[in-house]
């Protein structure tokens, strides 16, 4: 887990309003190299809590990131060095977060760190909190009248192919019964037998 993820974690435990940051118990930290970015790094500058990733990389033995910062010292390449290797490069293998109010520890195992709450620790949505919840915004002006719209072009061509295979239908019904009395007419006209062969 890099310091980057940890910048972003915090505690969601039902009840908890001090949740940031999480306190790191550090088992093994691993070194893992990313090429320097520094259009990364200045864009995330302002993203980060300066002061949790500067005690996030105490507690990792790292002691070069000054204790302030500001967007001025991303001009010096000596800051970003420092900043991408406290950023990205340092990784909590083995460990722990800790959430700061209720001392509740999430493991860090193969640097994933898992944040499952158990079900007692979950903040519920009852009925009563889904009622209050804000309606859905008006819709935009136009949006009506334009859906109208296309629904009622859509029935018309849906129209117009019923027409389309109606009259394919009565010109196939047509020829089908002509065909039928055609073959009917004949089948009932009698046999006319050949006399002469008969009395030869």
């Amino acid at each position: 887990m890099r310091l980057l993820t940890h910048n972003m974690l915090s505690s969601n435990i039902k009840g908890v309003t001090n949740g940031f940051p999480l306190r790191i118990e550090v088992e093994k930290v691993v070194e893992k190299q990313v090429d320097l970015s520094p259009a990364f790094l200045r864009n995330m500058f302002s993203k980060i809590e300066w002061k949790a990733l500067v005690d996030a990389s105490h507690s990792f033995g790292y002691a070069e990131l000054p204790e302030q910062a500001d967007a001025s010292m991303l001009d010096s390449e000596d800051f970003l060095r420092k900043f991408h290797h406290a950023l990205l490069e340092l990784h909590l293998e083995e460990g722990a977060l800790i959430c700061p109010e209720t001392g509740r520890r999430f493991p860090v195992s193969k640097g994933i760190p898992n944040m499952l709450l158990h079900e007692d620790e979950c903040i519920m949505m009852t009925v009563d909190k889904l009622k209050t919840t804000d309606p859905p915004s008006p819709q935009i002006p136009g949006i009506g009248l334009a859906r109208e719209k296309a629904l009622d072009g859509y029935s018309k061509a849906v129209e117009g192919i019923a027409k389309v295979k109606m009259k394919i239908m009565s010109k196939r019904k047509q020829k089908f019964i002509i065909w039928l009395a055609r073959n009917t007419k004949s089948s009932r006209e009698p046999q006319q037998v050949n006399l002469e062969r008969c009395t030869s």
